[in-house]
C-alpha cells in the first residue's frame, strides 16, 4: 500500500488513545456566558451547577465501579454551559480526582486526561493559565470558533446579541502554543454556509491545521442547502488542489471513506459509545448515557437516567445502548445506502425526535446534506488524483472493499377487567366494555384484511359466526361458549375445566412456589399448559431461584409422563424441543390488540399500561410499524440466541430497558433456565429413544446473548469520539 503520510487532508484527527478509553462527562454548570443560536441545550438553566460534594461522589463511585473502570484509560470531560465558568471548582475537583487516584494505586492513574469543550472566552483567565500549568501533560482544550468573524457571529452571540468573535480570537495564540496541534469545533447551519469556504481558510491563516468541521444534525435545512453546501464545499476543495494544500492542512469534509456504500462493518457498529464508551452526570448526582440525555438538551422528551449515587447504575437501562448499531437502528434505506459511510448522526437526537420513544428511530434530516458532501468528497479526490497524478485512499479503499412475518390476529378486549392471558396485570380503575358497534367494526376489519379475531374475555354480544372463525380466551370463572376457547387459570387451578385441552397458567411472584403443583393438577385434563409470569418485572434473586427449582420439577413431571406413556407438554420446556424455528409470542408481527376504545395496540399489555400507547384505530387502519422492533432476526440482542422459544415480552422490555426489542436481564435469565432443563429433557427424551441424537434444535450452552454483545463492544473504537 502507497505511503500517504504526506497527504493531510483526509487523514484521521486522532483524539488520545483512538477512544479506548472511557469519557466521563461532568456537567459542571448550565450556566453559559454566550447564547449560542445552535446550542442543542435548550434549557440551560444559570442557577444548576456541580457542588464539589456531589463531584466527589462521583469521582468516589467511578473509581470503585468494576463497570466504569474495564477500560484501560480514562477521559475527565468537563462540559457545560461554559465549563471555564466554573474553573475554581474544577480544579478542586481535578486535584481530588489525581490524589485519589494515588492513594488508590488505580490503573488510571498515569492514563487519565482532563478535557474541555469551551467557547474559548475565558482561555486567558488566569486562573485557567494556573490550571492548565499545573496539570500539563494531562490537559486538553477543543475551542469553538466558527470560521471568519461575520460567520462566527451569525451563530456565536453573547447574551446582549453582540458577536463573539474578538473575545474569542484574541485567546488563539495562547491556545496554539500550548497545544501546537489542537484543532477547534466549527459548527454550520443554514443561516452561514454560503460562508463554508471562506470560514475553513481562515481558520487555518489562524494557525488551526485542522478543522474539525461538520453541519449540525438537528432538522433545520431548506429546500436549496444541499446545493450551497456541496458548492462551497467544491470550491474549498478547488482552493486546496489549486494552491497544494492537501499535505499542510486537514478538514473532517474531506476523508477518502464519506461517500462510499455501506459494508457489514459499519452496520456492526455504534455511531458514539453512548451508554459504554461514555458516562455524563449533571449536577444533582444523576447518570446519562452522554451529555446530550440530560433533561435540557430536550424540548418535549423526557430525560434518559441510567443511575444515580444513591442507587448506582441502571444496567437494564444501558443494554439497549450497548445493543445499538448501525443496523437496528436505521432504517432500510440507510442500511443499504451506497453513500452512506461517513453519515453522522446524534443517537440523543433521535430520541428526540421518534414517534415512538425510542432510540432505535435513527433521524434522516442529515441525509440529504451528507449525500452533497460524498458528491463533493468524489470530486475532491477525483480532482486530487487528476493533479496529483498519485492514486487517492479512496480508490483505493472502494477497490478493496468486498462486492416473514404476517398479521393473523387481533386480540379484542372484550373490558378493562377482562382476566389477562400472558404476562401483564389489569389494574384499571374505569371500566369499559367492548361495545356492540366497536365489536362489528372489529370484525369488519377482520374481514377485509383475513384475520381471525381472539377474545380476551366472554363475547357477550351474540356474535354470530362459524366456531372455526374466532377464539375466546376465558378465565376459569367464566360460563363456558360453544365456540373454541381455552382456559385462564389466574393463580388458581382449584376448578379444571375437561373441555379444554389447552391451558393457559399465569403466575406472579407470590405463587412461584406453586408452579409445580399447578401444572401437575393441569396435567390431569389437559395435553398442553402454557405458563406465562404475571409479574416478572418485580422478581428478585430469591425469586430467579424459586423458581429455578419450579422448573427442575416441572422438567422432572414431564419426564415421568414420558414414562407413563402419557402426552402433556408445557411451552416453556416442550416447545424448545419440538418447533423447527424460533418462535415468540408475535405481538407487532402475527397479532396486534383492539381495544373498547377502538383503539389497535401492539398487545393488550400496552392498552392497560397507558391508553396513549396505540398504533392505530378502526377509522384510519394500522399505521406502519418499522419491523426491526418486533422481528427477532432484526434484534440487536435476541438475533444472537438460539433459544427457541422465549416470549421476548416487548412490554417487559420496554418497562425496564425503555426499548421494544431489548430484554432485560431478568427475562434473559428466566429464559436460560428454560433452556437448561430444556436440555436436561431433550437428553431423556434421546435416552428413551423419543429423538433423535441429531437433533439440533437447541443451541449448546445457556449463555446470555447480551454477553457476546458486550465482550465484542468492549473492544470497538467507536466511529465517532468527538
Amino acid at each position: 500500500m502507497l505511503n500517504y503520510s504526506d497527504v493531510r487532508i483526509g487523514s484521521n484527527y486522532k483524539q488520545w488513545q483512538d477512544g479506548k478509553c472511557i469519557t466521563l462527562t461532568f456537567c459542571i454548570t448550565e450556566d453559559c456566558n454566550l447564547a449560542c443560536k445552535y446550542c442543542y441545550m435548550v434549557g440551560k438553566n444559570s442557577k444548576r451547577k456541580m457542588s464539589f460534594d456531589i463531584a466527589k461522589k462521583i469521582v468516589d463511585f467511578v473509581l470503585q465501579n468494576e463497570y466504569l473502570c474495564q477500560e484501560d484509560a480514562v477521559i475527565w470531560d468537563f462540559i457545560g454551559g461554559e465549563p471555564l465558568l466554573e474553573i475554581e471548582l474544577i480544579d478542586q475537583l481535578c486535584d481530588y480526582i489525581v490524589a485519589k487516584m494515588y492513594v488508590m494505586n488505580h490503573k488510571w492513574f498515569d492514563k487519565y486526561r482532563f478535557t474541555f469543550s469551551t467557547n474559548g472566552t475565558l482561555y486567558g483567565d488566569p486562573l485557567v493559565q494556573k490550571f492548565i500549568e499545573k496539570h500539563r501533560g494531562h490537559t486538553w482544550f477543543s475551542i469553538s470558533i466558527d470560521g471568519t468573524k461575520e460567520k462566527h457571529n451569525v451563530s456565536r452571540i453573547k447574551k446582549d446579541g453582540s458577536g463573539s468573535y474578538d473575545d474569542v480570537v484574541k485567546n488563539v495564540p495562547l491556545w496554539l502554543k500550548q497545544f501546537p496541534n489542537a484543532a477547534n469545533k466549527a459548527t454550520f447551519s443554514h443561516n452561514d454556509l454560503p460562508y463554508l469556504k471562506e470560514s475553513v481558510l481562515h481558520l487555518w491563516d489562524l494557525g488551526i491545521k485542522h478543522v474539525m468541521a461538520n453541519v449540525v444534525y438537528e432538522d433545520v435545512w431548506q429546500d436549496g442547502d444541499d446545493l450551497i453546501y456541496e458548492n462551497q464545499l467544491k470550491e474549498l476543495a478547488d482552493y486546496i488542489i489549486d494552491h497544494n494544500l492537501w499535505d499542510k492542512y486537514g478538514v473532517a469534509f474531506f476523508n477518502p471513506t464519506v461517500g462510499l456504500p455501506v459494508d457489514g462493518e459499519c452496520l456492526s457498529r455504534n455511531r458514539c459509545g453512548a451508554g459504554y464508551k461514555s458516562i455524563a452526570f449533571d449536577c444533582e448526582g444523576n447518570f446519562y448515557p452522554c451529555i446530550r440525555f440530560l433533561d435540557m438538551c430536550f424540548n418535549d422528551h423526557r430525560k434518559i437516567i441510567v443511575g444515580n449515587l444513591k442507587d448506582g447504575i441502571n444496567y437494564d437501562r444501558l443494554r439497549a445502548f450497548i445493543a445499538l448499531n448501525w443496523k437496528n437502528q436505521s432504517s432500510a434505506e440507510c442500511n443499504v445506502c451506497q453513500e452512506g459511510k461517513g453519515c453522522g448522526w446524534c443517537v440523543a437526537y433521535n430520541y428526540e425526535m421518534s414517534t415512538n420513544d425510542t432510540i432505535f428511530e435513527r433521524n434522516q434530516a442529515i441525509c440529504k446534506m451528507h449525500k452533497a458532501n460524498a458528491r463533493a468528497n468524489k470530486y475532491f479526490w477525483r480532482r486530487f488524483e487528476e493533479t496529483t497524478g498519485r492514486t487517492s485512499q479512496m480508490t483505493i479503499i472502494k477497490s478493496s472493499a468486498p462486492n416473514a412475518e404476517y398479521l393473523k390476529f387481533i386480540n379484542f378486549i372484550t373490558s378493562d377487567h377482562v382476566t389477562p392471558h400472558c404476562g401483564y396485570q389489569v389494574a384499571k380503575k374505569d371500566v369499559h366494555e367492548l361495545s356492540y358497534d366497536t365489536l362489528q367494526k372489529g370484525i369488519r376489519f377482520c374481514k377485509e384484511n383475513n384475520l381471525v379475531p381472539v377474545f380476551l374475555g366472554k363475547c357477550n354480544h351474540g356474535l354470530k359466526a362459524d366456531k372455526n372463525q374466532f377464539f375466546e380466551l376465558l378465565s376459569s370463572k367464566e360460563v363456558y361458549s360453544q365456540n373454541n376457547y381455552i382456559n385462564i387459570y389466574d393463580n388458581d387451578v382449584r376448578s379444571v375445566d375437561e373441555g379444554s385441552n389447552v391451558a393457559i397458567l399465569l403466575i406472579d411472584r407470590k405463587h412461584i412456589k406453586d408452579i409445580f403443583s399447578f401444572c401437575s393438577e393441569l396435567s390431569k385434563c389437559k395435553k398442553r399448559t402454557n405458563l406465562f409470569i404475571q409479574d416478572l418485572p418485580n422478581w428478585d434473586e430469591g425469586s430467579i431461584s424459586e423458581y429455578d427449582t419450579q422448573i427442575v420439577l416441572l422438567r422432572e413431571l414431564l419426564e415421568e409422563c414420558i414414562n407413563n406413556n402419557k402426552r402433556y407438554h408445557i411451552n416453556v420446556l416442550s416447545d424448545l424441543i419440538y418447533l423447527q424455528s424460533p418462535r415468540d409470542c408475535g405481538a407487532g408481527t402475527t397479532s396486534i390488540s383492539l381495544a373498547p376504545n377502538g383503539k389497535f395496540y401492539i398487545c393488550p399489555a400496552f392498552y392497560f399500561e397507558n391508553e396513549n400507547n396505540y398504533i392505530g384505530d378502526l377509522e384510519e387502519g394500522i399505521r406502519e410499524i418499522d419491523k426491526k422492533y418486533f422481528l427477532r432476526r432484526l434484534s440487536p440482542i435476541c438475533s444472537y440466541c438460539g433459544i427457541s422459544n422465549c416470549s421476548r415480552c416487548l412490554y417487559i422490555n420496554k418497562k425496564l430497558t425503555n426499548e421494544l426489542h431489548i430484554p432485560p436481564k431478568v427475562q434473559c435469565q428466566v429464559n436460560r433456565i428454560h433452556q437448561r432443563e430444556a436440555e436436561k429433557l431433550k437428553d431423556f427424551m434421546v435416552m428413551k429413544g423419543l429423538l433423535s441424537s441429531s437433533n439440533k434444535n437447541l443451541i449448546e450452552k445457556p449463555e446470555d446473548p447480551f454477553d457476546k454483545i458486550y465482550l465484542q463492544k468492549a473492544k470497538e473504537t467507536p466511529v465517532c469520539n468527538v
